[in-house]
């Protein structure tokens, strides 16, 4: 019995895990709040029950909008998994220039609504003499180093209003930590947003004017693991046949045996 010819096609193959499909979610920071989701979550309908209200521009930051689940286009192979990371940053950039986080509070059906949902009012497109390039500034990056390490890059208004939740899975293919997020004050690394003895955020920054040149100043964290060899997921075939051959006289130790070879 022997192979003559041996085809797998792998054209269909997904090449992250399908069954841990979340890799990276955007949380906010809201100074004073308790650490608790409806403070610091998004979902897909909206802010949440302490939120309902928002206006409809706020609305469109949801879990939806800034999370990176990588099922949602399957990865078939390293340069998908890229345009996903810059599809998401991307999309992040997007709403904090195009809608901002947050607006002056509103008043429906005579009572007052907190419009701060975020630990800032940053609204860089309503300033009329901001500078374009201000007004388009990518407050957020993610990059990889040609040793394969990602690194994540936010501007301190980025980090003074987000933090990122890093997926058990994703943690494993990165050597990122739970947690990610910059202390815009120390510029060290937080593994974990501040709180105070009553369980309260104690974090409070202030970069709420786009004129405030330190805004931009852009603060880089990243992960442990090279992406070149944690994500990929490889397969091995292995074909063994059992072929009949001549036995043969071998000697061994001065010693004649008869085996196959």
């Amino acid at each position: 019995m022997g192979v003559e010819a041996l085809m797998v096609p792998l054209d269909g193959t997904r090449f992250l895990d399908k069954d841990h499909p979340y890799l990276f979610t955007l949380r906010r920071i809201q100074h004073g709040k308790q650490d608790q989701f409806e403070n610091f979550g998004f979902l897909n309908d909206g802010f949440g029950t302490e939120f309902d209200d928002v206006g409809p521009e706020l609305q469109e930051w949801t879990e939806e909008a800034t999370q990176l689940k990588h099922t949602s286009s399957p990865c078939r192979e390293l340069g998908d998994l890229f345009d996903q990371i810059v599809a998401w940053q991307t999309r992040i950039n997007d709403l904090i220039n195009r809608v901002g986080l947050s607006r002056d509070n509103v008043v429906i059906e005579g009572e007052d609504v907190d419009q701060s949902i975020f630990n800032g009012r940053w609204d860089a497109r309503t300033m009329p003499g901001l500078a374009n390039a201000r007004k388009t500034f990518k407050h957020f990056k993610v990059r990889v180093t040609p040793s394969g390490l990602l690194r994540i890059s936010g501007s301190k208004m980025f980090w003074s209003n987000f933090y990122i939740r890093t997926s058990s899975y994703c943690r494993a293919l990165t050597g990122l930590p739970e947690n990610v997020a910059m202390n815009s004050d120390t510029l060290e690394v937080m593994t974990q947003i501040p709180v105070d003895e009553d369980g309260a955020v104690n974090y409070n920054p202030d970069f709420s004017d786009p004129d405030d040149a330190d805004a931009y100043t852009e603060l880089e964290c990243g992960g442990t693991t090279s992406l070149w060899g944690a994500v990929d997921t490889r397969l091995s075939i292995s074909v063994a046949t059992d072929l009949p051959t001549r036995r043969s006289l071998t000697i061994t130790d001065d010693r004649q045996c008869r085996d196959f070879s």
